[in-house]
């Protein structure tokens, strides 16, 4: 086990003292998923504002206590002396997260890194600067993936040959195309149109109104709100950029990202070590009889559904691999709940009687994920999405 703290410590930059070592190995052994104990003391390193790349005692034991508090064991265990259960099944590799419970994280532009806003409340009423720093959040997290993309980035030393004739567009703020500005530039930044038939792009730094009537666009879908990278020149006469050409910031590959943030878990499903993603690539490609079944709008308060519904149980269950999961997401009601319609009653009901239903198929209810994803139109706070659990 200190072996696999070392491996993990060391790839986030980071080393630890001999009694630091000591208190979190004693940690993870006594925790009943050592591995996701570990991921969960990593993220909370992330979070800490740390000073030093030496971990300490007492930075380990704060550690632990964080960990321990948000998993209910420890100090902070249930009366019955168990905690939380794990939501990874190690046999099929799925992962389960409430988007209430996924962690939400910010990028540090001084820093250069991701830390994890703990400390803000979860809520669907949010506030009105909520939707400011959506879109804030948002353009810094194309902004640290486009900044290290091949095509942005400058050489870093002066060479010969092939290396000396390497292109790289260089990334202009708005602010620097104010005033005068010649030549050809290239901005990013989110195209809204803040005056009627005119167009502008923002940044953190600014806004400039321009032209994209003759820009020659790539593949894709554009909309207002969306951030684009342009390529164009500000005309001297009105000062608007008038754009050449349009298009979006460079996809990043899956590893590229993992090794850029540390194989940070931003989804809350645990943190991988990498052998154990090579692992579970191998064994995704190796289970091409494996499916998943999604099903949407299940109205439960009609029986023509539930006879479909048999009809569907049936032929999966007469095949030799069932599927892995069922999804069946909302609406239950074929009349969306609101202010003059609450009958919880009949609701509950069509949930009982799909529970006797999938009991008629004892493969499908025991092998068989099944996972419910409630709709707009019903009973909630809101019809706003994501939407929160179904009360029992």
């Amino acid at each position: 086990m200190q072996g696999v703290v070392n491996e993990e410590f060391k790839m986030m930059g980071l080393s630890m003292r001999g009694d630091a070592m000591a208190a979190v190995v004693d940690f993870l052994e006594r925790c009943d998923d050592p591995h996701a104990a570990l991921s969960q003391m990593l993220d909370e390193l992330d979070a800490k504002a740390l000073t030093t790349s030496i971990v300490d005692l007492r930075c380990a034991e704060e550690v632990i206590h964080a960990v321990d508090k948000r998993n209910g064991t420890g100090a902070f265990a249930a009366p019955d002396g168990q905690g939380t259960a794990a939501l990874l099944d190690d046999e099929d590799g799925i992962t389960i997260v409430d988007s209430f419970d996924m962690p939400r994280y910010c990028y540090d532009t001084q820093r250069k890194v991701f830390h994890e806003n703990a400390g803000k409340v979860k809520t669907i009423n949010a506030s009105a600067e909520s939707k400011i720093e959506l879109y804030r959040e948002r353009f810094l997290l194309l902004q640290q993936r486009v900044a290290r993309h091949r095509m942005f980035v400058k050489p870093a030393f002066s060479a010969s040959g092939a290396a000396a004739q390497r292109t790289y567009c260089e990334l202009t703020p708005l602010t620097g195309l104010l005033g005068h500005s010649v030549g050809t530039k290239y901005v990013m930044g989110c195209l809204s149109q803040l005056e009627d038939d005119r167009f502008f792009l923002e940044d953190l730094t600014g806004q400039i109104q321009v032209d994209v009537s003759h820009a020659a666009t790539s593949s894709g879908l554009y909309t207002e709100n969306c951030i684009v990278v342009a390529e164009g020149e500000v005309r001297k006469s009105d000062g608007v950029l008038e754009v050449r050409a349009l298009g979006f910031p460079p996809a990043e590959s899956r590893e590229d990202t993992r090794n850029a943030t540390n194989f940070l878990d931003f989804v809350g499903a645990g943190r991988l070590q990498p052998k154990d993603i090579e692992r579970m690539v191998e064994e995704e490609a190796a289970s091409t009889s494996d499916m998943f079944v999604v099903l949407s709008d299940v109205w439960l308060d009609r029986e023509s559904t539930f006879a479909r519904l048999r009809t569907v149980f049936e032929g999966f269950d007469s095949l030799d691999a069932i599927p892995s999961m069922f999804v069946l997401m909302g609406d239950f009601s074929s009349q969306p709940f609101g202010p003059t319609r609450f009958g919880f009653g009949d609701y509950a009901k069509g949930f009982d009687k799909l529970a006797e239903l999938v009991r008629e198929f004892p493969r499908l209810r025991q092998e068989a994920r099944w996972v419910i994803v409630p709709g707009p139109g019903d009973p909630g706070v809101s019809s706003a999405l994501p939407r929160p659990p179904l009360m029992p």
